[in-house]
């Protein structure tokens, strides 16, 4: 189940949910507290409540993103023996954790990796919540997109008002609150005044009136609540409130904020109301008029709860001084920098890098990277190792002769071809050029003189036998043989596989034991073979395919092992392995290593790999050099 979370490169959903949870619950109190402290003052308590419903959302992503990059400011604690490895083990048949010291990180791996698969309780709840988290969010987003579209419609079906009363009391509002005048529309959709934002598109503020009730003279007042709305930008502020709710909707503290920073919200406008010259006994009359009776308001930015309206008017009436609506720049640049420095503290609250610091337990034990690289004595330097390559079965050599003459004394065999000169011959009969030995070991010199049987001699008893066979048709021959082409020579190119005994097949001339030579030394084995049978021979040789050394990429994919064997040359290092297999999947949360054994009997020395500094390029010294028998094994989080 837990696959389903790791989703967000920073230790998964639920390390995000966790954070909210906690981030969210002690930032809820902290500001209520504040809040609480400055109750008296309702504009500076609805910018509190702002700021702790933003903060909210804004410190857990900063985690997320602090711990991705490694820069928290706590440092978790390293093993006082880092001599010693700790792993945990299942034991049957209760499957409870237990820790043990381990021998080696083998035993670890082994462990670990036979540990049974468990589905509990606590992932089926994660699951639960998983599913309900975005459903949530999903019905609270179409909620509040269904309450923009009912504040467009109630304006789109309002009319431009038309009483001159009306219009200059909105135009002195305006004046005495320092705002433009927003467009004035009667609408049947709305029971109350009510301040749409231009956040959905209608080019401005628009203030709705109730269709009913146009006759009263008390406008300025409703004017000055309604502007002071638009003067505070409770427009964006609520719609940002809202918009929280809708990223955590399962913690209840944070709708506990925005019910309260809704009544701050309506409580200040009141302050600015009254500081414009309202009296406040009056404007308590007023609202009592406006309280929905019959259903509430359709929108979700102009609803308010009679509970919350009854609030309002016992606040006006035991009013008694003439109240300070604002809040201050000063005290307001103060406390957004105080917000965001918690929300920095909060999001630095973390562990450094857990692969060089520590919290998380690596395969091999919970032994830091680096305490394990300081441990461990056998771990190889990072000067490139250029050690020759040995030939073995079943390796393919790419063999080609250079220079390949016939040892002497060369007999002559059936389908060579010599060159046979004679001076003194018949004058329209001469005996000069390359003559091919028939099968039957005779060479024909011409009508005059015969057929000559010179198979098996060697030149100088040919030229012996030619000569003994001119002399009855010519007085005095002289005669000259060489070999042009001998046709039973082999011929040495080409591809030539390393058998399992060992050796290479050169045809002919035999086999040669050619196998843990390097490409120099099987050179020079090949020629001193045919020395045999050649004069001087020289041959090239080259690696055509390695097939002997290979090295296995062992990859955890979905909860499945692959392996992947590779070819070794003696030269790849980490990053050349990762890159031989298209289908390796690399997260910077996911663990690296290899495991390296001399023989069959000794334990395994794990080299672990920084692969956050590698796939960073901060350090290449855990790029180790690739040996043949290594097994890279790469594990996902």
């Amino acid at each position: 189940m837990g696959e389903l979370w790791n989703l967000v490169p920073a230790d998964g959903w639920r390390r995000l949910a966790f954070d909210a949870a906690w981030q969210s619950t002690l930032i809820c109190c902290l500001g209520w507290s504040l809040a609480w402290i400055v109750y008296r003052r309702p504009a500076l308590r609805a910018a509190v409540l702002l700021a702790t419903s933003l903060l909210c959302v804004v410190v857990p992503v900063a985690s997320s993103v602090v711990r991705y990059g490694g820069w928290g400011m706590l440092t978790p604690a390293e093993l006082t023996e880092p001599a010693e490895q700790i792993g945990w083990i299942y034991e049957a048949p209760s499957g409870a954790p237990r820790p043990v010291i381990l021998e080696s990180s083998s035993v670890v791996r082994e462990n670990v990796r036979a540990a049974p698969e468990r589905i509990d309780w606590q992932s089926w709840t994660w699951l639960a919540f998983g599913c309900t988290w975005p459903v949530t969010s999903c019905v609270l987003a179409v909620r509040l997109a269904r309450s923009a579209a009912a504040v467009r419609r109630a304006c789109r079906v309002g009319e431009f008002c038309q009483d001159e009363a009306i219009v200059v009391a909105l135009g002195r509002a305006a004046h005495m609150m320092g705002v433009p005048a927003p467009i004035l529309k009667l609408s049947p959709a709305v029971d109350s005044p009510a301040l749409a934002s231009p956040v959905l598109g209608m080019g401005g503020h628009t203030l709705l009136l109730p269709v009913a009730g146009n006759e009263r003279d008390d406008w300025f007042v409703i004017f000055c609540h309604e502007l002071a709305h638009m003067a505070r930008g409770d427009s964006w502020s609520r719609l940002a409130v809202e918009i929280v709710s809708v990223v955590l909707p399962w913690q209840p503290l944070l709708w506990l904020v925005r019910r309260d920073f809704r009544a701050a919200c309506e409580e200040a406008c009141d302050d600015w109301a009254i500081a414009a010259g309202a009296d406040p006994v009056e404007f308590a009359s007023i609202l009592l008029d406006f309280v929905p009776q019959a259903r509430p308001a359709v929108m979700l930015g102009m609803a308010e709860s009679i509970s919350a309206a009854r609030s309002r008017i016992m606040r006006l009436l035991a009013m008694q001084d003439v109240p300070r609506p604002g809040v201050g720049r000063l005290l307001a640049v103060m406390g957004w920098v105080i917000a965001v420095a918690l929300a920095v503290v909060l999001a630095l609250l973390q562990a450094g890098r857990p692969l060089w610091r520590g919290t998380d337990l690596p395969p091999w034990g919970n032994t830091p990277i680096g305490r394990a690289m300081a441990v461990n004595k056998d771990l190889p330097s990072d000067r490139p190792l250029l050690k020759p390559y040995l030939v073995d079965a079943p390796d393919i050599l790419l063999i080609d002769a250079v220079k390949v003459v016939p040892k002497a004394p060369y007999r002559i065999e059936p389908l060579d071809t010599v060159n046979v000169t004679v001076l003194g011959t018949l004058p329209d009969q001469n005996i000069a050029g390359p003559y091919s030995v028939e099968a039957d070991g005779t060479i024909a010199l011409g009508p005059a003189y015969g057929t000559i049987k010179v198979a098996g001699m060697t030149l100088d008893e040919a030229i012996e036998a030619i000569k003994k066979q001119l002399k009855g048709v010519l007085s005095t021959p002289e005669v000259s043989v060489s070999l042009a082409e001998s046709a039973g020579q082999q011929d040495i190119a080409g591809e030539h596989l390393i058998g399992p005994d060992g050796t290479v097949n050169l045809g002919s001339y035999g086999s040669v034991y050619v196998a843990g030579m390097t490409i120099p030394e099987v050179r020079e084995a090949i020629e001193k073979h045919l020395e045999q049978f050649l004069d001087k021979p020289r041959i090239s040789v080259d690696m055509f395919a390695y097939n002997s050394k290979f090295y296995f990429i062992v990859s955890e994919r979905e909860g499945m092992d692959n392996v992947v064997r590779v070819p070794c040359t003696g030269h790849e290092r980490v990053l050349d392995a990762l890159s031989h297999d298209p289908n390796l999947r690399l997260s910077a949360t996911g663990w690296v290593w290899i495991a390296r054994s001399k023989s069959d009997q000794e334990k395994p020395t794990i080299l672990p790999v920084d692969w956050r500094a590698l796939l960073r390029g901060e350090s290449n010294q855990t790029n180790y050099w690739i040996e043949p028998g290594d097994r890279v094994f790469v594990q996902e989080k």
